[in-house]
């Protein structure tokens, strides 16, 4: 996933599936330290929004990049690490390295994309598995490692008891979320909270009872299970992703003789069950809603893309509509005319529902009577004529 916590979860999970025990504490945090360094490329931002926006994900996240980024890394690593223990340089490059796989690994299943082949192709590439945010994908990470922790410090009996507290307070959540949230979004975000804090609580609190005679011996063997049921939930994923194509291309029928591009999103919160299809034809998107558990495909929407007129070929001259199509795998262009101004507003389907919802990736052209552009709204943020990034 792309959030740095569930990076840095992965990356403490593998290693305690038996790198930890083979190479000491160096794994650990090699690994870890490897899982955050990709998002070294915030620095970017000090350029300004625009160009960091442009270098998200790019090369730090490829595999050519990283590696070299792995290299310097590990000298400095190695550094400071021989004061307390002597640990030979390419151990620490290599997992460093690997730490920086599994982060461009968990990045590309997003569907935000990444630039994996810089310097050699500048595609975004993603497979649309996972959401940005999955309660069950984390959750399953923190009880592997709960677990490990639990049985290498043969802590059951008070795990035990501790899980009946986070039991009562999941439950108190999902039952509180109708006073708490704001909105269908977030109702959904608080019960799926509550809910996943309730049974992963209730699932330790069994595991420390019937694993009250486990030795510590057996920690590694909590992590490798770990890691198998987090890679079982990604195939799960996997599956999910195929058969809602399959479903949207059966419910199209006829019509899918005109598809060229379909791609099946993750909804938030809707793991391997609930996704968002968007099959592009020429000139159209065709829009569904897929639940895989009721086999129900929603009636599709029909999304123009939009027009094609002077006005608009001349905006797509400028640098920031460049980089919004450069960037944008689903655009939508609008445009309206009004008194005084005229209005372009280009729009990603990965991002809003409907071509008409608000984003942090739309962006919007606004034109004076005699056809000048006077501002650029982009990542939320105003560019005008004479700003540096315009």
């Amino acid at each position: 996933m792309a959030d740095n916590i569930t990076h840095g979860l992965a990356a403490a999970l593998l290693a305690q599936a038996g790198l930890r025990q083979r190479y000491g504490a160096i794994a650990t945090v090699a690994l870890v330290i490897g899982a955050e360094l990709p998002d070294i490329d915030a620095l970017f931002d000090l350029g300004g929004a625009v160009f960091g926006f442009v270098h998200h994900r790019g090369i730090t996240h490829s595999f050519l990049g990283s590696a070299g980024l792995a290299l310097l890394g590990a000298g400095l690593l190695w550094q400071v690490w021989r004061r307390w223990q002597a640990q030979p340089y390419w151990r620490i490059a290599w997992l460093l390295y690997l730490g920086m796989l599994l982060h461009i690994g968990m990045d590309y299943v997003t569907p935000y994309g990444t630039q994996v082949l810089l310097p050699f192709d500048a595609g975004h590439y993603t497979s649309d598995t996972l959401f940005i945010i999955d309660f069950t994908y984390s959750a399953l990470m923190i009880m592997a490692l709960l677990l490990v922790r639990m049985v290498r410090c043969q802590r059951q009996p008070r795990y035990a008891r501790a899980s009946l507290l986070w039991i009562a307070l999941g439950a108190g959540v999902w039952y509180a979320a109708p006073a708490l949230a704001q909105g269908p979004l977030s109702l959904l975000a608080w019960r799926s909270g509550g809910l996943h804090v309730l049974s992963g609580a209730a699932i330790i609190g069994f595991l420390a009872w019937t694993g009250r005679t486990w030795q510590a011996r057996h920690a590694v063997r909590c992590g490798q299970v770990g890691v198998g049921l987090v890679l079982g939930y990604f195939a799960l994923c996997v599956l999910g992703h195929r058969l809602a194509q399959y479903q949207m291309l059966q419910t199209l029928g006829a019509e899918r003789a005109a598809v060229h591009r379909l791609a099946a999103l993750p909804l938030p919160g809707g793991g391997p069950l609930f996704w968002r299809v968007i099959a592009e034809t020429e000139t159209t998107y065709v829009v569904s809603r897929v639940a895989l558990v009721a086999g129900k495909v929603s009636a599709p929407q029909y999304i123009a893309k939009g027009p094609d007129n002077q006005a608009i070929q001349a905006a797509s001259h400028y640098r920031l509509v460049r980089v919004f199509q450069d960037f944008a795998r689903f655009p939508v262009v609008a445009y309206h005319e009004h008194e005084t101004a005229t209005m372009i507003r280009y729009v990603d389907l990965r991002f809003v529902g409907d071509g008409r919802e608000r984003s942090w990736f739309n962006l919007t052209v606004w034109l004076d009577q005699a056809g000048q552009v006077q501002v650029i709204e982009f990542l939320n943020r105003l560019f005008h004529p004479n700003h540096p990034e315009f």
